[in-house]
């Protein structure tokens, strides 16, 4: 069968609302609906196992002086319960989720994850120039509960034209012992130096 067989359907709100110095912002998905059973080689089998995920996002932040923002957020998205016969891995629906979950992509999709975030974010020269940092703290859900680790980006962007901007960064991971499934325990962390261009057509 094909790899990409699967009835999905996902439903899903966002608020978001501003009162100066205030804002807030409220998302969540539902996931219902059937997938596939990948065999060894990761092919789609004959069998369907019903899909039930969800996803919850909430984040309040406080600007002052209209250029620095302060925020704390909570993210949660549900993995798949080896003890039932559903799927409850909420399904991303992207290739990764690092807008989301850091930029170095250690916990990759949203799926089986509970995030607590906050941070700091600059704008000056007309809202050009931004300078960010921002700390999420991983806990992996299933089979157990286990804290994945603690990661910190810190960015600065620069607004050449509107259609036009760069960012460089440097991020680091302190990882936790739900970073792998194994026995052992995690050695070192990980740091990423990057430059990103975004040109809009």
């Amino acid at each position: 069968g094909s790899q990409l067989r699967r009835g999905l359907l996902t439903a899903g709100l966002r608020l978001h609302g501003k009162w100066d110095p205030v804002d807030a912002e409220v998302e969540g998905a539902f996931q219902t609906g059937s997938g596939c059973v990948p065999d060894a080689a990761g092919a789609c089998t004959t069998d369907d196992v019903d899909q039930a995920g969800f996803f919850a996002d909430a984040e309040v932040g406080f600007t002052l002086l209209g250029r620095l923002r302060l925020y704390v957020g909570f993210g949660q998205a549900t993995g798949d319960d080896p003890d039932t016969k559903k799927n409850e891995a909420y399904n991303h629906l992207y290739p990764t989720a690092h807008k989301f979950l850091g930029y170095m992509d250690i916990i990759g999709p949203r799926s089986n994850v509970r995030e607590l975030r906050g941070g700091a974010g600059y704008s000056y020269s007309d809202k050009r120039g931004t300078f960010n940092l921002d700390v999420h703290d991983f806990t992996r859900l299933q089979p157990t509960e286990e804290r994945v680790g603690l990661e910190v980006d810190l960015t600065a962007g620069w607004k050449f034209y509107d259609a036009l901007s760069g960012l460089v960064g440097w991020a680091l991971f302190l990882p936790d012992e739900g970073i792998s499934t194994g026995d052992e325990d995690p050695v070192g962390n990980a740091q990423w130096v990057f430059v990103q261009g975004v040109a809009k057509f």
